[in-house]
């Protein structure tokens, strides 16, 4: 599989192994023989439509991994209002039920077509007997998801146009963290309505920011989908500090052309190359 060809905002199944492993790798809690576990999963893609809830049924569901498009951790109000309080772009490990103790709330449906690669519950179970370090790991992967809602709920407090400029900006951070361009991801599945669930305001009032944003350059709109000329700009406008996503350097994506293993058999002195 070279590609993953749903909605066009992901990368290679294949290098995904590897971002699978650098990401999880942030923790410090992955040994070299954990690292191999990981690369070695079968990550076979099957096609999920838009607006679909990706765990079916009860009991445990295992994790998923995004390799294409845009999912989302939502929540319904009393009053029938949807808020999103996690978001889950390519290379995102997601589940709305988890081996860990702690149960998140909501649960998680696609936001525009996807391409998923399933780690089922007897598999991911095996692999944590194994390898106690990757249970470590993940249970970071969950605190690092509420550390990111909880900067949301703190850029509650900002006036919209600061909020939803931070909100892009980690967006986009997050993307070319990846080697994705997002342009696509703006196009394909955070499109206004899910920014507004995310930052809590109306779609109307999401669309005047954007245009305030637009009118003083600091983004731009074509067809209601935002590009971003000036990440850098936009970053000192929104104070984005992309710190608390605790991302890997970002890729290059033409390594979306590679396969990961044959990457893990280039060597550099006799020495393997570092993930």
């Amino acid at each position: 599989m070279s590609g993953v060809g749903m909605s066009g905002v992901g990368v290679s199944g294949l290098a995904m192994r590897v971002w699978l492993v650098r990401r999880l790798a942030r923790s410090d809690h992955l040994d070299e023989v954990a690292r191999h576990a990981l690369l070695a999963l079968p990550l076979e893609p099957r096609p999920v439509a838009a607006r679909a809830e990706l765990d079916g049924g009860a009991g445990p569901s295992g994790l998923h991994l995004i390799l294409d498009g845009v999912a989302c951790r939502s929540v319904r109000e009393p009053g029938g209002n949807r808020r999103i309080v996690a978001l889950f772009l390519p290379g995102d490990l997601c589940a709305s039920r988890s081996l860990l103790p702690l149960e998140l709330p909501g649960k998680v449906e696609t936001l525009s077509a996807c391409a998923v690669a399933d780690i089922a519950h007897d598999t991911l179970r095996s692999l944590v007997r194994a390898h106690p370090g990757i249970e470590r790991s993940l249970a970071w992967l969950t605190l690092l998801e509420l550390g990111i809602a909880q900067r949301w709920l703190v850029n509650a407090g900002r006036d919209a146009e600061g909020r939803v400029a931070h909100l892009i900006c980690e967006i986009v951070a997050r993307l070319r963290a990846v080697g994705c361009r997002e342009g696509e991801a703006f196009a394909n599945g955070v499109r206004q309505a899910v920014i507004a669930d995310i930052a809590g305001i109306s779609i109307v009032h999401v669309n005047r920011v954007l245009h305030a944003l637009q009118d003083a350059d600091r983004i731009r709109l074509v067809k209601g989908v935002i590009t971003v000329p000036d990440p850098d700009r936009l970053a000192a406008y929104a104070d984005f500090d992309p710190g608390y996503l605790r991302l890997p350097e970002p890729v290059e994506p033409s390594l979306s052309d590679f396969d990961p293993l044959r990457r893990l058999s280039v060597v550099d002195g006799g020495n393997a190359v570092a993930l």
